[in-house]
């Protein structure tokens, strides 16, 4: 067991999109791959229901296709970045690899398994 006297988080600041642009889209891509599979592993929420929570998540995964989405966000990147080249297929692996296991599945269980925790504590 771990009390949170034991924990120490270490939050460091986000990625600075000046020093490369490109690392930047693709750290925040990817994070937002993440939350789409959460949502789209879901059978009762529907991405038109972020519009009402959150405006934020709305306009930035709020696409039915978003495989499609990310690749005219590429499309346009290529065009100013010449060093973008690697992205298209960085992603594609990506989703295909997150895409195999239900998050929201595994974020009931790990849900569970704390409740469970501290109902012991």
């Amino acid at each position: 067991m771990c009390f949170d006297k034991d924990i120490t988080i270490i939050h460091e600041p986000p990625y600075v999109p000046s020093e490369d642009f490109v690392f930047y889209v693709e750290k925040n891509l990817k994070r937002f791959i993440l939350e789409w599979l959460m949502i789209k592993g879901q059978n009762v929420f529907k991405f038109e229901y972020l519009k009402k929570y959150s405006l934020y998540l709305f306009e930035m995964i709020g696409y039915d296709d978003f495989r499609a989405k990310i690749k005219e966000i590429l499309k346009e990147l290529k065009e100013k970045y010449d060093n973008s080249e690697y992205l298209e297929e960085e992603l594609e692996k990506y989703f295909n690899k997150y895409s195999k296991v239900n998050r929201f599945d595994e974020y009931l269980k790990k849900q569970k398994e704390y409740i469970d925790l501290i109902k012991t504590l």
